[in-house]
C-alpha cells in the first residue's frame, strides 16, 4: 500500500475550500462579486511597505435587525447591546458583521496561511473592543489565519478620541500622543507575514497609522488596516505619517515629537455601490 503525504499548503487550501462551501447561502450570494468595501485605499510607504486600508461601511448607516427594527454600529460595538438579526433565523449582529467583513478580506486575498490578526486596543491599557475580542479569534481560524491577542499594547492611558470629537475638542487629537502610548509585544514571528489590524471605528486612520509605523519596524510583508465603520466628517480622508527618527517599537517610552513626523492626507476611494450591496445583504439576513 502506498501512502501519500500531501504538502501542508495543499491540505490547508483544500480545507479553506470546504469552509467556503459551508458558508451561509446569504454570504454565497456575493462570492462571485468583487470584495465589498465602502472605503478603500492602497499605497506603499517610502520604505516599500504595502499598506491596504479597508472599511466596510459608513458608521452612521442604520442596519435592519428584523422587519421592524434597526440599529447603528455604535449600538453593537460601543453600547454593547445584544442585538439579534432576523425574524426566525436569528444571529447575533456583532458576529454577523465581523463574519461578513472577514469574508470580504478573504475574497480579496488579504487573508492567507501566512496572515495574522491584531486587535487595536482601547484608550485604556489592557482593553480591546469586546465584540472583536469575542468573535475574531474563533472566526480567523475559519479562514486559515490566527489572532495574536495582546500583541499590540496600550501601555498607558491616552485620549478617548470618540469623546473628544463629540465634545468638539479635535485640537486635542494628535498622532504623537497616540503613537507614544503604543508598543509591540510580539511572541510569534510576524516578519514577512501579512498582518491585519482590526478596529471597530476609524475617522482619519490616525490610530491605524500609529500601528503601521510600529509594524514597519519589524519588517512585515503587508499591513491591512480594517475597520467596521468609518466616520467621514468632514471628508473621506486618511492621515498618513512618516517618522523621520529611529525608535524601538518594543519600548514603553515616549518615542517621538511633532518635529519627528511628516503628515500627508490621502483621499480615500468611496464606493457607494458597495455600500448599497452590503446594506442589501443585511436586509436579507433581517428577513430570515
Amino acid at each position: 500500500m502506498v501512502i501519500m503525504i500531501l504538502p501542508f499548503r495543499f491540505v490547508l487550501m483544500a480545507t479553506l475550500n470546504i469552509i467556503k462551501s459551508a458558508l451561509p447561502e446569504s454570504v454565497k450570494t456575493y462570492r462571485d462579486t468583487a470584495p465589498l468595501w465602502t472605503y478603500s485605499l492602497d499605497w506603499k510607504t517610502s520604505k516599500g511597505l504595502q499598506v491596504c486600508f479597508r472599511t466596510m461601511i459608513n458608521a452612521r448607516i442604520e442596519f435592519p435587525s428584523n422587519s421592524e427594527n434597526s440599529f447603528v454600529l455604535r449600538d453593537i460595538f460601543q453600547a454593547k447591546k445584544n442585538i439579534m438579526i432576523g425574524n426566525d433565523k436569528k444571529v447575533y449582529a456583532g458576529k454577523a458583521i465581523i463574519d461578513f467583513m472577514l469574508y470580504q478580506l478573504s475574497q480579496e486575498g488579504l487573508i492567507n496561511s501566512d496572515s495574522c490578526f491584531l486587535l487595536y486596543p482601547n484608550h485604556n491599557p489592557g482593553g480591546v473592543n469586546e465584540v472583536l475580542e469575542d468573535t475574531v479569534p474563533a472566526l480567523s481560524y475559519r479562514f486559515g489565519s490566527y489572532c495574536i491577542k495582546d500583541s499590540l499594547v496600550r501601555w498607558r492611558t491616552t485620549l478617548n478620541k470618540s469623546i473628544a470629537r463629540t465634545n468638539k475638542e479635535h485640537h486635542k487629537i494628535n498622532f504623537e500622543s497616540e503613537f507614544n502610548s503604543l508598543c509591540l509585544d510580539i511572541k510569534r514571528k510576524i516578519r514577512d507575514k501579512t498582518v491585519i489590524v482590526l478596529d471597530d471605528f476609524t475617522t482619519t486612520g490616525l490610530s491605524f497609522d500609529a500601528t503601521k509605523n510600529l509594524l514597519e519596524k519589524v519588517e512585515v510583508d503587508k499591513v491591512v488596516l480594517c475597520a467596521v465603520g468609518k466616520y467621514t466628517s468632514p471628508y473621506a480622508t486618511y492621515s498618513s505619517h512618516e517618522i523621520k527618527k529611529e525608535f524601538n517599537p518594543f519600548i514603553e517610552v515616549d518615542k517621538i515629537t511633532s518635529k519627528d513626523v511628516i503628515q500627508v492626507k490621502k483621499n480615500v476611494l468611496v464606493n457607494s455601490a458597495s455600500q448599497s450591496l452590503i446594506f442589501e445583504y443585511f436586509q436579507r439576513l433581517a428577513k430570515q
